[in-house]
Protein backbone atom coordinates (compact mmCIF):
# COMPACT_ATOMS: atom_id res chain seq x y z
CA UNK A 1 0.00 0.00 0.00
CA UNK A 2 1.42 3.67 -0.53
CA UNK A 3 0.92 5.90 1.92
CA UNK A 4 1.32 10.03 1.05
CA UNK A 5 1.07 11.94 3.92
CA UNK A 6 0.21 15.36 2.30
CA UNK A 7 -3.57 16.20 2.60
CA UNK A 8 -3.81 12.40 4.26
CA UNK A 9 -5.35 13.25 7.48
CA UNK A 10 -8.84 12.83 6.87
CA UNK A 11 -8.06 9.83 5.40
CA UNK A 12 -6.83 8.86 9.49
CA UNK A 13 -8.98 11.52 11.24
CA UNK A 14 -6.52 13.45 12.49
CA UNK A 15 -6.29 17.13 12.88
CA UNK A 16 -2.79 17.22 10.24
CA UNK A 17 -0.54 15.57 8.43
CA UNK A 18 2.11 15.95 11.01
CA UNK A 19 -0.52 13.81 13.03
CA UNK A 20 -0.44 11.22 10.31
CA UNK A 21 3.29 10.93 10.48
CA UNK A 22 3.12 10.38 14.34
CA UNK A 23 0.25 7.51 14.24
CA UNK A 24 2.17 5.89 11.50
CA UNK A 25 5.18 5.96 13.09
CA UNK A 26 3.87 4.70 16.20
CA UNK A 27 2.39 1.54 14.01
CA UNK A 28 5.85 0.86 13.33
CA UNK A 29 6.78 1.01 16.66
CA UNK A 30 4.30 -1.21 17.86
CA UNK A 31 5.32 -3.57 14.82
CA UNK A 32 2.24 -3.56 13.08
CA UNK A 33 3.18 -1.77 10.05
CA UNK A 34 6.49 -2.85 8.19
CA UNK A 35 8.25 -0.23 5.86
CA UNK A 36 9.14 -1.84 2.49
CA UNK A 37 10.11 1.20 0.32
CA UNK A 38 10.78 4.80 0.27
CA UNK A 39 8.49 6.48 -2.82
CA UNK A 40 8.49 10.05 -3.63
CA UNK A 41 6.24 12.03 -1.26
CA UNK A 42 5.70 8.83 0.80
CA UNK A 43 6.86 5.20 1.75
CA UNK A 44 5.29 1.88 0.78
CA UNK A 45 4.03 0.19 3.95
CA UNK A 46 2.52 -3.07 4.67
CA UNK A 47 0.45 -4.90 7.78
CA UNK A 48 2.48 -6.30 10.05
CA UNK A 49 1.06 -10.22 11.35
CA UNK A 50 0.56 -7.82 14.74
CA UNK A 51 -1.63 -5.71 12.56
CA UNK A 52 -3.58 -8.36 11.24
CA UNK A 53 -3.62 -9.26 14.61
CA UNK A 54 -5.38 -6.32 15.93
CA UNK A 55 -7.60 -5.92 13.19
CA UNK A 56 -8.90 -9.00 13.30
CA UNK A 57 -9.03 -10.92 16.47
CA UNK A 58 -9.46 -14.38 17.05
CA UNK A 59 -12.92 -15.35 18.08
CA UNK A 60 -14.03 -14.89 21.79
CA UNK A 61 -10.46 -13.24 22.25
CA UNK A 62 -12.35 -10.40 24.18
CA UNK A 63 -14.56 -10.23 26.30
CA UNK A 64 -15.03 -12.03 29.46
CA UNK A 65 -14.79 -15.84 29.44
CA UNK A 66 -17.25 -17.93 30.32
CA UNK A 67 -19.92 -15.22 29.77
CA UNK A 68 -23.18 -15.49 27.13
CA UNK A 69 -25.06 -12.96 25.59
CA UNK A 70 -28.46 -13.71 24.68
CA UNK A 71 -30.17 -12.27 21.65
CA UNK A 72 -33.89 -13.04 21.26
CA UNK A 73 -37.27 -11.88 21.29
CA UNK A 74 -39.14 -11.54 24.76
CA UNK A 75 -42.41 -12.55 23.72
CA UNK A 76 -44.16 -14.34 26.50
CA UNK A 77 -44.44 -17.56 23.93
CA UNK A 78 -40.48 -18.35 24.10
CA UNK A 79 -40.27 -18.03 27.69
CA UNK A 80 -39.50 -21.49 27.62
CA UNK A 81 -37.18 -21.97 25.00
CA UNK A 82 -35.19 -19.37 26.95
CA UNK A 83 -35.78 -20.97 30.58
CA UNK A 84 -35.53 -24.68 29.07
CA UNK A 85 -33.10 -24.47 25.80
CA UNK A 86 -30.89 -21.44 26.07
CA UNK A 87 -30.48 -20.66 29.58
CA UNK A 88 -29.88 -24.72 30.75
CA UNK A 89 -28.04 -25.27 27.38
CA UNK A 90 -25.68 -22.68 27.78
CA UNK A 91 -25.06 -23.44 31.73
CA UNK A 92 -24.50 -26.74 31.37
CA UNK A 93 -21.40 -26.03 29.94
CA UNK A 94 -20.10 -24.17 32.05
CA UNK A 95 -20.85 -20.65 31.03
CA UNK A 96 -23.37 -17.98 32.49
CA UNK A 97 -26.18 -16.67 30.04
CA UNK A 98 -26.68 -12.78 30.23
CA UNK A 99 -30.45 -12.24 28.53
CA UNK A 100 -30.83 -8.48 28.89
CA UNK A 101 -34.27 -7.99 30.15
CA UNK A 102 -32.86 -10.12 33.04
CA UNK A 103 -30.44 -7.40 33.94
CA UNK A 104 -31.00 -5.24 36.91
CA UNK A 105 -29.42 -1.66 35.80
CA UNK A 106 -30.47 2.10 35.63
CA UNK A 107 -28.70 3.04 32.04
CA UNK A 108 -30.54 3.35 28.72
CA UNK A 109 -31.29 -0.04 27.45
CA UNK A 110 -29.45 0.00 24.35
CA UNK A 111 -26.29 1.32 25.58
CA UNK A 112 -26.57 -1.23 28.25
CA UNK A 113 -26.99 -4.16 25.40
CA UNK A 114 -23.98 -2.74 23.90
CA UNK A 115 -21.76 -2.95 26.93
CA UNK A 116 -23.45 -6.64 27.45
CA UNK A 117 -22.24 -7.76 24.05
CA UNK A 118 -18.67 -5.95 24.46
CA UNK A 119 -18.69 -8.16 27.43
CA UNK A 120 -19.77 -11.32 26.36
CA UNK A 121 -17.14 -14.13 25.04
CA UNK A 122 -19.81 -15.15 22.47
CA UNK A 123 -23.74 -14.59 21.71
CA UNK A 124 -26.69 -17.03 21.07
CA UNK A 125 -28.53 -15.62 18.85
CA UNK A 126 -32.04 -16.89 18.59
CA UNK A 127 -34.10 -15.46 15.17
CA UNK A 128 -37.56 -17.06 15.91
CA UNK A 129 -40.22 -14.01 15.88
CA UNK A 130 -37.40 -12.18 13.79
CA UNK A 131 -37.22 -9.00 15.50
CA UNK A 132 -34.87 -6.46 14.38
CA UNK A 133 -32.75 -6.02 17.63
CA UNK A 134 -31.15 -9.98 17.04
CA UNK A 135 -29.78 -9.09 13.69
CA UNK A 136 -28.49 -5.19 15.12
CA UNK A 137 -26.86 -7.64 18.37
CA UNK A 138 -25.50 -10.71 16.34
CA UNK A 139 -24.44 -8.16 13.62
CA UNK A 140 -22.51 -5.81 16.30
CA UNK A 141 -21.06 -9.18 18.33
CA UNK A 142 -19.38 -10.27 14.60
CA UNK A 143 -18.17 -7.14 14.03
CA UNK A 144 -16.38 -7.27 17.45
CA UNK A 145 -15.06 -10.23 16.55
CA UNK A 146 -17.34 -12.77 19.02
CA UNK A 147 -18.75 -16.17 17.93
CA UNK A 148 -22.32 -15.92 17.37
CA UNK A 149 -24.35 -19.17 17.60
CA UNK A 150 -27.40 -19.04 15.68
CA UNK A 151 -31.03 -20.92 16.58
CA UNK A 152 -34.21 -20.46 15.07
CA UNK A 153 -37.34 -22.50 15.58
CA UNK A 154 -37.99 -24.70 12.81
CA UNK A 155 -41.34 -23.55 11.73
CA UNK A 156 -39.87 -19.61 11.51
CA UNK A 157 -36.51 -20.57 9.71
CA UNK A 158 -37.56 -20.06 6.06
CA UNK A 159 -38.51 -16.20 6.93
CA UNK A 160 -35.48 -15.81 8.19
CA UNK A 161 -33.47 -12.28 6.18
CA UNK A 162 -31.24 -13.80 2.78
CA UNK A 163 -28.49 -11.98 4.63
CA UNK A 164 -28.27 -14.36 8.03
CA UNK A 165 -29.83 -17.80 6.37
CA UNK A 166 -25.85 -18.88 4.88
CA UNK A 167 -24.69 -19.20 8.70
CA UNK A 168 -25.39 -22.44 10.25
CA UNK A 169 -28.55 -22.42 12.39
CA UNK A 170 -29.62 -24.81 14.68
CA UNK A 171 -33.19 -25.93 14.31
CA UNK A 172 -35.00 -26.53 17.22
CA UNK A 173 -38.88 -27.46 17.64
CA UNK A 174 -39.17 -27.84 21.52
CA UNK A 175 -36.75 -26.13 24.00
CA UNK A 176 -35.02 -29.46 25.28
CA UNK A 177 -34.48 -30.01 21.53
CA UNK A 178 -32.69 -26.52 21.96
CA UNK A 179 -31.09 -27.20 24.80
CA UNK A 180 -29.78 -30.36 23.54
CA UNK A 181 -28.27 -29.11 20.20
CA UNK A 182 -27.18 -25.49 21.49
CA UNK A 183 -24.72 -27.61 24.19
CA UNK A 184 -23.23 -29.72 21.59
CA UNK A 185 -22.60 -26.61 19.15
CA UNK A 186 -21.11 -24.50 22.28
CA UNK A 187 -18.85 -27.85 23.36
CA UNK A 188 -17.93 -28.06 19.23
CA UNK A 189 -17.07 -24.07 18.81
CA UNK A 190 -16.86 -22.00 21.94
CA UNK A 191 -13.18 -22.95 23.67
CA UNK A 192 -13.78 -23.15 27.58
Amino acid sequence: MELYYQNSAPLFDAASDNEVDFLVNHLFILKQLHHTRDLVGGKEVVLAPEGWARLEPPPGAAGIPGRCFVAMSFHESLNAAYADGIQLGVSECGFTPVRIDRVEHNEKICDKILAEIRLAQFVVADFTLHRAGVYFESGFAMGLGRQVIWTCRKDQLGDAHFDTRQYNHIEWETPAELRKKLADRIRAVIPL
